[in-house]
């Protein structure tokens, strides 16, 4: 599942917005957002950051998939429309680019377990492999969703590096300010 968004992201993509799966979506998003929390409640021993990490998961995800929706919105045909079926295969899209972040949910969940079993030496040698793999899964994220906007809009070239570089403004600024309500509305 992830090497195929590792060697080969457009295939990748292509094939899950020209067949998408609800299911896998959700059990992708959420496994990810039960991790991260979880792993914010372990390290932090706060019930209400884990819950606010869960949301933030979700949140996220839920923004990145109304971004690229909206993208495609802007670059479609005008004769074809938008429907449902698109909204589905938008999702399955970024369902497929948040199995990364699910993959760097569980190495954190890894480094915060690992840190409190290991000896001094060995752990420095680890740490430095998961966080080579954080960096890995990081860089394929960008790209990933470089690629996802290319399957999504198929548009290229200069109009699409103008779109990802907005995409990821949008989806960073977007999820921030939801991030902050949220964050405001849990700490009353």
């Amino acid at each position: 599942m992830v090497f195929g968004i590792l060697t080969a992201p457009t295939e990748a993509f292509e094939t899950a917005f020209d067949n998408p799966n609800a299911g896998r979506v959700l059990l992708v998003v959420l496994l990810t957002a039960l991790i991260s929390g979880f792993s914010s409640y372990l390290f932090l021993n706060s019930v209400t950051m884990g819950a606010f990490f869960f949301i933030s998961s979700v949140v996220q995800w839920v923004v990145l998939t109304l971004v690229v929706l909206f993208f495609e919105f802007v670059h479609i045909k005008k004769k074809k429309g938008i429907s449902g079926t698109h909204f589905a295969g938008v999702a399955s899209a970024t369902g497929k680019l948040w199995t990364l972040n699910l993959c760097s949910s569980v190495l954190l969940f890894v480094m915060l377990f690992v840190s409190t079993r290991l000896s001094e030496p060995l752990l420095t040698i680890v740490f430095l492999i998961l966080l080579a793999l954080l960096v890995v899964l990081f860089l394929a994220w960008i790209i990933g969703s470089l690629k996802l906007l290319k399957v999504v809009t198929s548009v290229t070239g200069a109009k699409l590096l103008i779109n990802w570089v907005i995409l990821l403004i949008l989806n960073a600024a977007i999820s921030s300010l939801l991030l902050l309500l949220v964050s405001n509305l849990i700490s009353f």
